[in-house]
């Protein structure tokens, strides 16, 4: 467990113990906790034969990083930089951090974004600020009866389903179930799930993470199917306007390739558009490509060729390696 003196309120909500639980139970990591008196620094030792070996601050999250007193941090992420040679590692990456300057001896990328929507503003300015193609997709889905459901820890199993064939037509390697069950285990009052229904069957599904500061836009999926009644968008409205309700900051959208098809969904939605910047820090070799770019190939395959109970074996294993 984290030390007590640090005040875990102020860091992000994937360096929480809770979510750092998460990774341990499900994937078996090996877990580093730098710790001084008042900050913590976690890393995750991901190995793998195919994407080779690295420290990550955090897999499976948007944010990582050093959390606490300024100068201790900084001696934390020397000891991260100390412990990356001692365990011969490609390199390590640090995602997002919200004190990006104690990170100033490691190369800042910048391959991704994010869009912020700030939930300070009334219902009615929210509305007018979307897009008009945004606003119409609501429209259309509010139109076509659609019920939205806030869901419970239960519901996981038809949220899964319908994942994992959203994962197979992306051509991604999914989650195993295992992981959305200990999401609801460790962080009950962190995780939503929000399932879309159309003549009494769940055909869409989203799970976010969220605190008092803004809500995390994590995982979504719909059946292809139903795709053209826009459930995806009446349940981040929803979600939007239930986060506004309990007083949530802001929205946040999720790490987001630039000018991909997501990227110029995102945008419709009014929010403020803000760099994510991973740093690295090679140590025996440098990072030339993301791993998604890098192995788009595979990702094309996956899609066209892999059964879909043969990914639902074995994309698990290959996911907890790719982070």
């Amino acid at each position: 467990m984290w030390n007590n003196t640090v005040d875990k309120n102020k860091g992000s909500i994937f360096l929480k113990e809770e979510f750092i639980s998460v990774l341990d139970e499900t994937f078996k990591y090996p877990i580093f906790r730098l710790e001084s008196e008042n900050s913590v620094f976690p890393l995750v030792l991901q190995k793998s034969i195919i994407f080779g070996n690295r420290l990550v601050s955090l897999p499976f999250a948007d944010e990582g990083g050093a959390l606490g007193n300024e100068k201790e941090a900084e001696e934390l992420v020397k000891q991260a930089v100390e412990l990356g040679q001692k365990l011969n590692v490609d390199f390590i990456e640090v995602r997002s951090p919200t004190q990006e300057n104690h990170f100033k001896s490691f190369e800042k990328r910048e391959d991704y974004c994010t869009f912020l929507l700030n939930l300070s503003a009334k219902e009615e300015e929210l509305w007018n600020n979307l897009e008009k193609r945004t606003r119409n997709d609501i429209n259309k889905a509010k139109r076509s009866e659609l019920e939205i459901i806030h869901g419970r820890k239960q519901d996981i199993a038809e949220f899964y389903n319908i994942y994992l064939k959203t994962m197979k037509r992306l051509g991604s390697p999914p989650q195993s179930r295992k992981f959305f069950e200990k999401l609801f285990e460790k962080m009950p009052d962190s995780i939503r799930i929000v399932l879309a229904k159309h003549d009494n069957k769940i055909i869409a599904g989203q799970i976010h993470y969220y605190d008092n500061e803004k809500v995390n836009y994590t995982y979504n999926c719909a059946l292809a199917k139903y795709r053209k009644l826009r459930a995806t968008d009446l349940m981040l409205w929803e979600t939007i306007l239930w986060a506004q309700k309990k007083g949530i900051k802001n929205f946040d959208f999720g790490r987001t390739r630039k000018n991909s098809g997501v990227y110029f969904s995102k945008k419709g939605w009014g929010g403020e558009e803000k760099e994510v910047s991973y740093y690295y820090k090679p140590i025996t070799k440098n990072l030339e490509k993301r791993q998604e770019v890098k192995y788009e190939w595979i990702s094309k395959l996956w899609a066209k060729l892999m059964p879909e109970f043969v990914a639902r074996i074995i994309g698990p294993w290959i996911i907890k390696q790719v982070g």
